[in-house]
């Protein structure tokens, strides 16, 4: 469903017509929506993101003039989620509206009929191959109850058919994420996995906790308690192609502390950790959690915003944003600002025997990769790997995996691994 988005009556009137008349969509596959009366009704910017998010396959969006920062808000949230689509207004009159056309790569002029004509049908084809995102991963959604440590609403998703001949996987986003952010990596991931994902607690469909933890592994044990219930649930354990594990960033942490205490049972075959949370952070800690999606959002269109005026209108639209997401990021910012420490999760004494694939980007601006070697230390069967960009390569650059899925395994030994083989032999 491609959704046109305005905020005058000429705008969605104009745009209606020319579609109609040059026959571009079919009708039935677009829906208008009067954002200025949703505002009117109490319906807010992000309720309205929420619903695209989940329902819309593209988008055409009116330049409202009255109010650039929810355009903006609108059009980089309906991005990063992967949503084909445009900006376009009759013509931009002041010279901060020009510069805000420059920002937006996607703008149209409806002056411009040749281009407006092949914008909309390139977002229409486009939308028949990325669809919204849980349509795109053809999963189905469900809850998870969790009462130890403490209770929380876990939102998860499975797929519609279960490939028998293919491996389970499950997977954890990364911080003011949520699972669907990372559409494009998992249709890759499609091709070698069934997918289950989930959302963390303080994201997305996910709830609030009744109470903060005390830890970050008091957290990880809440969602680890989560998965053991969707694996038992959805029997993954019971394929005899094994579970696999994939966690980014605090997906990843999550994932390790997950891995060691379920390694044992379930079949876990495979662990995963892109770029995961675990060494000293370069960011501080508040400004690190409000700042991870600003920087996301700023990244995955390669914004390169040399107007001083207009660089802080965007950074003052996303703070908004997430002050206000969904009523739950105060409270995730304020509990994770206060139970980060240093070293971000404690990992002492953890060993992973499940073989595991541990990557790392190069321009990693939020965690320092020096720890990478202290931290291969908790597994006995690991392959270390570097991989160009930043640490939402996943996110903006999710074919950089496929080279990694179609390689034999092959694991490394770790030191610890090493001389215990070494000891081993001398006494056999």
């Amino acid at each position: 469903m491609i959704y046109i988005l305005y905020s005058t009556e000429t705008f969605k009137d104009t745009i209606l017509s020319f579609i109609e008349l040059r026959k571009i969509i079919p009708i039935n596959d677009i829906k208008t929506v009067d954002i200025t009366r949703l505002k009117k009704q109490g319906i807010s910017i992000d309720q309205i993101i929420m619903e695209l998010l989940d329902k819309a396959s593209g988008f055409i969006l009116e330049f409202s003039s009255r109010n650039k920062k929810n355009t903006l808000l609108l059009y980089m949230s309906l991005k990063l989620a992967g949503l084909p689509g445009i900006v376009a207004s009759r013509s931009f009159s002041s010279p901060a509206n020009k510069a805000l056309a420059t920002t937006i790569k996607n703008y149209v002029s409806l002056e411009n009929r040749g281009l407006l004509q092949e914008s909309i049908a390139k977002i229409y084809s486009n939308s028949k191959n990325i669809s919204a995102p849980e349509k795109l991963l053809k999963s189905k959604g469900g809850l998870i109850t969790v009462t130890f440590p403490q209770k929380a609403t876990i939102f998860y998703t499975y797929p519609k058919n279960i490939d028998k001949h293919k491996p389970n996987l499950i997977f954890t986003h990364g911080i003011t994420a949520r699972a669907v952010t990372y559409a494009k990596l998992l249709t890759i991931l499609q091709k070698y996995y069934n997918i289950f994902t989930l959302d963390l607690p303080y994201h997305g469909r996910s709830s609030q906790l009744g109470k903060y933890p005390h830890t970050l592994n008091e957290y990880a044990q809440i969602v680890s308690t989560a998965i053991k219930q969707i694996i038992i649930k959805q029997q993954l354990h019971k394929s005899n192609k094994g579970l696999h594990l994939m966690g980014h960033s605090l997906g990843g942490a999550v994932m390790f502390y997950t891995a060691f205490h379920l390694q044992n049972k379930y079949n876990i075959q495979h662990l995963y950790l892109l770029n995961p949370a675990g060494g000293p952070i370069k960011q501080n800690r508040t400004k690190l959690v409000y700042l991870t999606t600003a920087y996301k959002l700023l990244n995955i269109n390669k914004y390169y915003v040399l107007n001083s005026d207009l660089k802080r209108i965007i950074m003052e639209v996303l703070m908004n944003h997430l002050k206000n997401l969904n009523a739950k990021t105060p409270k995730m910012v304020k509990e994770f600002s206060r139970i980060i420490p240093k070293g971000f999760v404690n990992f002492d004494k953890m060993i992973i025997d499940v073989p595991t694939t541990l990557i790392f980007s190069d321009k990693d601006a939020y965690f320092s990769c020096d720890y990478r070697y202290s931290f291969a230390q908790h597994f006995n069967n690991l392959k270390l790997t570097e991989l160009p960009g930043s640490h939402d390569w996943p996110v903006i650059h999710p074919e950089l995996i496929k080279p990694l899925l179609k390689q034999k395994t092959s694991h490394e030994q770790s030191p610890i691994q090493f001389i215990r083989n070494f000891i081993k032999g001398i006494f056999q």
